[in-house]
């Protein structure tokens, strides 16, 4: 899988931190908001980059998850600078900062341990692979938490700022049917394909929640109508590569290459389009 996450801190604000001159700075509360979703973002694709590793692993897929690294690390810098210019949640945004690094920190170790011993075994340990989601669960629970609070703090309460916080949860969602399809062909367990089938029932109803929103605060932006309308088509297509790739597993008992590959490139097509949306989503708040 790809990473789509590119650093888009253009224009003024990306000057200011950059040490340049700058006229009119962006709002650094924007900035944080944006900084905060993208980190979460490049956590949960690092995730899904070596849980599909452990599946299958390969050179290509172990550099993948390592660029998700680098992408979350250079998030996390730009988060610091722009909360470091906030000077009324500055501080509160820092602390959570702090902790979401020290969590980050045991979630990577958990998961260079993971693919360290799919490496050597030639598959996925379960027990690694439990600590690993264990400790993802508390790193992202944490990301998704400090990415409300900064959005939270550049909205007033109404239809929008609703909206773009339950994108943010439907991104998170999102990921987790994503973990839990991959865990699912590691572990054997169908608590994870029931998981992936409960977590897509919410995005939808997620989904459709923020359309309505939307549609009823008349947004500033059509393209964000458009981006719900993508993530609609998408949700049925990711949902169908799921279950068609879950019951070629179920019937050879491994994992088929090719349909992971198919389902992958699915899910890069839906990150793609929350890239774009919750980026839009905060700029309007």
């Amino acid at each position: 899988m790809r990473n789509v996450f590119f650093v888009v801190l253009t224009g003024s604000f990306f000057a200011l931190l950059t040490g340049c001159v700058s006229r009119q700075p962006e709002d650094p509360q924007v900035a944080a908001a944006l900084a905060a979703q993208r980190m979460q973002a490049a956590l949960f694709a690092s995730a899904e980059e070596m849980l599909a590793y452990g599946l299958l692993p390969d050179s290509d897929g172990r550099q993948e998850y390592l660029e998700s690294f680098k992408k979350f690390d250079e998030q996390s810098a730009y988060f610091s600078k722009a909360a470091a210019l906030d000077h009324v949640n500055g501080r509160a945004f820092a602390a959570r900062h702090n902790e979401l690094i020290a969590a980050y920190e045991n979630y990577r170790r958990a998961g260079d341990e993971m693919c360290a011993v799919s490496e050597s075994n030639k598959s996925p340990d379960p027990r690694a692979v439990t600590k690993f989601q264990n400790e993802l669960d508390k790193a992202g629970a944490l990301s998704e938490g400090l990415t409300k609070a900064a959005m939270l703090a550049i909205t007033i309460k109404g239809p929008k700022a609703e909206a773009a916080l339950k994108i943010v949860r439907m991104q998170t969602v999102f990921f987790e049917a994503a973990g839990a399809a991959f865990c699912y062909q590691i572990l054997g367990d169908k608590s994870h394909r029931e998981a992936f089938a409960v977590r897509l029932k919410e995005f939808s109803d997620l989904l459709a929640e923020c359309d309505k929103l939307l549609r009823s605060s008349g947004p500033e932006d059509p393209r964000q109508l458009e981006l719900l309308e993508q993530l609609k088509t998408g949700h049925n297509v990711f949902l169908a590569a799921g279950e068609k790739m879950f019951v070629a597993y179920e019937k050879g008992q491994k994992p088929e290459v090719q349909l992971v590959s198919a389902f992958e490139q699915e899910e890069d097509r839906i990150r793609d389009i929350f890239a774009e949306l919750i980026e839009r989503a905060a700029r309007q708040l």
